[in-house]
């Protein structure tokens, strides 16, 4: 490949409308996707729908006495963010949860969560090629405003 093959194949990339990307649920699966999609696609149109007023998933959602993980610590961390400051080696709940969380400010992830936000239905549109995802803002109170329709090419 020449420098003007290489040229023409950066422009028609730059030249492309943004990947519109919809991530549903802020836990370790979302949170890795979020930050991964962000690094390898510059442009992305991120949007991650978070059911409760923070991220963490399971973490955040089940917070009783002596929860923790039944992995090893250092299993439970990501490969590009790596954690080796684990009190122990079953990570209580609030730790995996704080790790999370703040692998998340590092990446500026805030920026693209709406929080309290419920997908109600998704489905494929074979005509146009998108993702019609009906979601539901679970912070407003008025009725007629709670719920609209995004789309996206990846959900």
């Amino acid at each position: 490949m020449t420098d003007s093959d290489n040229t023409l194949e950066r422009l028609s990339h730059q030249r492309r409308p943004p990947l519109r990307v919809g991530i549903i649920g802020g836990g370790m699966s979302g949170i890795c996707m979020a930050c991964k999609l962000l690094e390898a696609i510059p442009n992305v149109q991120l949007t991650l729908f978070e059911l409760n007023d923070q991220l963490g998933g399971t973490w955040y959602t089940h917070r009783y006495p002596g929860v923790a993980c039944d992995s090893p610590s250092h299993l439970y961390s990501f490969w590009f963010s790596p954690n080796s400051g684990f009190k122990s080696k079953f990570a209580s709940g609030s730790e995996n949860l704080g790790y999370l969380q703040s692998v998340a400010a590092r990446h500026d992830l805030d920026r693209f969560v709406r929080y309290e936000t419920e997908v109600i239905s998704a489905h494929w549109d074979k005509e146009e090629s998108l993702w019609s995802c009906e979601v539901r803002d679970l912070s407003i109170t008025i009725e007629a405003e709670k719920t609209e329709t995004l789309d996206f090419d990846v959900l």
